[in-house]
């Protein structure tokens, strides 16, 4: 998958991530303008049990200016 972390900003465009296992987008700690917009994620498999459930997209730690978070598709 796509990941990013402890960055000033970030912008996470137009990306194709496909069997993704547990994550498909992860963005954390990201302290100013951030952007996640037109990405696809194929999820290879769907778990819900410990240890590592899968997620689609995880935001988490955003600070700053409202993120821009548009026209993104999750599918399994």
């Amino acid at each position: 998958g796509c990941s990013t972390g402890m960055l000033l900003s970030a912008q996470m465009t137009n990306n194709i991530v496909t069997n993704a296992c547990e994550y498909g987008i992860y963005a954390q700690d990201i302290s100013h303008p951030f952007t996640l917009q037109d990405n696809t994620v194929s999820m290879s498999q769907q778990l819900t049990a410990a240890p590592a459930p899968t997620v689609g997209v995880f935001l988490s730690g955003l600070s700053g200016p409202a993120p821009t978070i548009k026209d993104n598709d999750v599918s399994n």
